[in-house]
């Protein structure tokens, strides 16, 4: 199957269907239900689709039957036919059709494994056999495409997971795809490296690239996105234009995923929408103002640390390079975590967000400074409360039992609960993590998201003093993360939080204290309102003001709007 010259050509009108699912069905070995259920449809070349949906329900394995990886490399009985430039894959091989899709799985450590950046760039050309010359251009080209020009010589192991997502897309377009196929490829990106890829897969759509994408934040893809499909349950439920959104809001409600910012929030101020939603809302604001700000409506946050509460952990002047490194991944960080804290790390993508987790975590140990995590309650005690739990980036790095149950029975064991209380524990978070049902299934059979909840179930079950996150929502619905925030603030022996983000919403609505990291160092700390609500510290911390900041400022709204929710308890209050 070779068809780039034909694909690419001026000729190309968009109406060739360069994708077909014809009545598929797919179920996984030793699974009951089908993953996937009776889907059809078809995508015309240089197309953009987004498929969405609640955790589970069949996106990634949809991707898997479009990238061949099903049925030629999963266990399972798949039914009907996937067909790509008009040819079944079943008839054609894996590396045939790996030539022409090119797939970016959700967690960029499961395709990347050479040493150096411009290696792993340069094994799939190498594979094509192309000349030495080619093959450094299309490396230098794909870097500079997704804002890493000059990152060859890096070592692959030293770079942030962000900054691995991007190699991992340029990795495959270094191939050059007549198909992309990106399984949540911005979910580990900061806002400036989000719309680095947005405006890369952007320019993809116009040299007549056919792109399917699967993410949970609308938002944040919406912009280059041609159509939407939406997914429940193995069944595609919702398949529009994008300029159809307005019209088919309560899908999304009712399975509980985000709606666009700029929609929900057009369609509140300005009902009758045209097909540019943020023209729509602009207009409206600017005719609206000056707003009159009731401060009830604004919930307020919990302010600076209160000194009066017990301080669990100290630290002073830490610094931390990582092996190799041509500078500090860490620089003279102090950072005291008082009792009842929820902190938010926040920065771009190697800004020290994770490695700060590692130090507080005993993963690695500073190079200077000094730690004292004395304040934590049973400290040092192996069968009490006071241990540190952490929640990794990427959850298959702390997931190795053969079910979900035993991982979730894994840490307890070791602290020596009784089995009857093992069993009760196991039952709640179960029940609290949405996990029913899938005691006896192996983890790795799961979804990304699903996994990420037995994971968090694992850690839970520690009885945790100290609980630390990184990038707790990736892979979530607004309904799960929703879940996640009321089952962490349930949890009567965590004595504070700690968990690295992208998620804007979520610091807003979860954490009492932001700090913003820039190049290792900690650049600003204080309560969430006075951080998130300053539009010059987010952007000396490289990160993009959200909506509801950037029109609270076009508003006249003081303290501004930090979430869509408080914007819109301004707004409602306008006549």
């Amino acid at each position: 199957m070779n068809s780039r010259v034909s694909m690419r050509s001026p000729a190309w009108n968009g109406s060739f269907k360069m994708i077909r699912f014809k009545d598929v069905s797919f179920k996984y070995a030793g699974r009951e239900e089908r993953s996937v259920e009776e889907v059809s449809f078809s995508v015309p070349q240089g197309q953009c689709v987004l498929v969405t949906g609640r955790t589970g329900c069949g996106k990634s394995t949809l991707l898997k039957m479009l990238g061949g990886i099903i049925p030629h490399e999963s266990a399972g009985r798949m039914e009907g036919t996937v067909s790509l430039s008009g040819i079944d894959t079943r008839s054609s091989s894996l590396p045939s059709i790996a030539g022409d899709v090119g797939m970016v799985f959700q967690s960029p450590d499961d395709q990347l494994f050479c040493s150096t950046v411009r290696d792993e760039l340069s094994f799939g050309p190498e594979n094509l056999g192309l000349p030495h010359e080619e093959i450094g251009k299309r490396v230098d080209e794909a870097l500079t495409l997704v804002g890493l020009g000059g990152f060859g010589e890096m070592r692959v192991q030293r770079l942030s997971g962000g900054q691995k997502q991007r190699i991992a897309i340029a990795s495959q377009l270094a191939m050059k795809p007549v198909v992309l196929a990106l399984d949540e490829p911005v979910s580990q990106l900061d806002p400036v490296g989000r719309q680095e890829i947005i405006k890369c897969l952007h320019d993809l759509k116009q040299e007549g690239i056919t792109i399917v994408l699967v993410e949970h934040r609308v938002d944040d893809v919406i912009e280059i996105v041609d159509r939407i499909m939406v997914m429940d349950k193995g069944r595609i439920v919702l398949d529009i234009e994008r300029r159809q959104l307005p019209g088919h809001l309560k899908v999304f409600r009712d399975l509980g995923l985000r709606v666009p910012d700029a929609l929900r929030i057009a369609s509140t101020v300005s009902p009758c929408l045209s097909d540019d939603w943020i023209s729509d809302l602009t207009a409206e604001i600017i005719r609206r103002r000056p707003f009159v700000r009731d401060p009830a409506l604004c919930p307020a946050h919990e302010g600076a640390p209160d000194k009066q509460q017990k301080r669990i952990v100290s630290l002073r002047d830490i610094s931390f390079s990582y092996h190799g490194a041509a500078g500090p991944a860490l620089r003279d960080v102090s950072l005291d975590i008082y009792q009842n804290d929820i902190i938010a790390i926040l920065g771009q993508n190697g800004s020290g967000k994770s490695t700060l987790l590692s130090i507080l975590s005993g993963l690695n140990r500073p190079d200077s400074g000094n730690i004292c995590m004395s304040g934590l309650n049973g400290t040092g005690r192996r069968n009490g409360r006071g241990s540190v739990g952490m929640l990794f980036q990427n959850p298959d790095l702390q997931l190795f039992e053969d079910s979900v149950g035993a991982e979730m029975e894994f840490s307890q064991k070791n602290l020596g609960i009784p089995p009857g209380l093992r069993m009760e524990q196991k039952r709640r978070l179960f029940r609290l993590l949405r996990l029913e049902g899938m005691e006896y299934l192996p983890p790795h059979a799961l979804s990304k998201g699903q996994r990420l909840r037995v994971a968090m179930g694992a850690v839970l079950a520690m009885n945790p003093g100290l609980l630390l996150l990184d990038e707790p929502t990736t892979g979530q619905n607004e309904e799960n993360i929703s879940n996640l925030i009321r089952t962490i603030r349930g949890e009567p022996g965590i004595e504070a939080v700690v968990f690295c983000t992208h998620d804007f919403d979520t610091a807003a609505g979860f954490a009492n204290r932001i700090l913003l990291m820039k190049e290792g160092v900690v650049i600003a700390d204080g309560p969430v309102r006075e951080m998130l609500g300053r539009a010059d510290l987010l952007e000396e911390a490289g990160l993009l003001a959200p909506l509801p900041l950037i029109l609270s400022k076009m508003a006249g709204i003081y303290p501004p709007a930090l979430t869509v929710d408080e914007f819109l308890g301004v707004v409602s209050g306008v006549k």
